[in-house]
């Protein structure tokens, strides 16, 4: 067996700097999040090409999906993941012979600044849909129940970094999203009155998963091969 020709310093000096590209990294500049009924379909794809130039596919406002409106910057939305893990051990072995993944679970937490229907909604847990305001004086009510079952929705969240040639759209759907925990609302003093949400995906069986994840645009496009991805 022949013995490894040693790499000097400056060899692997130069080969860490030709790793590092600026380009691959991302920073979240614009977010959107959106929420739909569970029937609503869900996208085969988030960009097409129009006129040589990668673009973003709007989702179908006649599909249910309605935009939730400003999100806090202060408390920026975070997406978390709960994993467990199960292992086998055998007699003599010090690791695990098997490893299984018992639960894997992904969760986004935001703070949304407006009091629209979808924000409502999910912050209640209720169904808003039957709600008609009252023809003389514009006025909402609703009654929260006190059994209601956990209300699944389709959530997607749009991030987008750069712009024209580098722009990149990060985009996450939980097919089966359910309010999962709520943070207090402060009613009064200095403090806005904002609707802290913690979202749990859950597996929609129909679609076999509880989390699609796309990446796309034209930065994407450019830097396929810098990816990972053969173009």
């Amino acid at each position: 067996m022949s013995s490894p020709t040693p790499t000097t310093a400056s060899a692997v000096q130069a080969m860490e700097v030709a790793k590092l590209q600026a380009q691959l990294t991302t920073k979240i500049q614009r977010l959107h999040l959106f929420k739909a009924p569970i029937t609503a379909p869900i996208p085969d794809a988030i960009t097409a090409l129009n006129d040589d130039v990668v673009e973003l596919l709007e989702l179908d406002p006649d599909d249910g999906w309605g935009d939730m409106g400003l999100i806090s910057s202060d408390d920026a939305p975070t997406w978390s993941r709960d994993m467990d893990t199960e292992d086998l051990m055998a007699i003599g072995f010090r690791d695990a012979v098997r490893t299984e993944i018992t639960q894997d679970v992904a969760n986004l937490s935001a703070t949304l600044l407006e009091k629209n229907r979808h924000v409502i909604e999910t912050y209640d847990n209720i169904d808003l849909s039957g709600v008609t305001p009252d023809p003389q004086t514009g006025e909402i009510k609703w009654i929260r129940p006190s059994d209601a079952p956990l209300i699944r929705s389709r959530y997607a969240a749009y991030g987008q970094d750069g712009s024209g040639a580098d722009r990149v759209w990060l985009v996450k759907i939980l097919t089966a999203g359910v309010i999962d925990g709520v943070d207090d609302q402060t009613w009064g003093g200095e403090g806005f009155l904002v609707w802290p949400v913690t979202l749990k995906g859950l597996v929609d069986t129909t679609v076999g998963t509880s989390m699609i994840t796309y990446m796309g645009g034209p930065g994407i496009k450019a830097n396929l091969a810098a990816l990972g991805f053969a173009a």
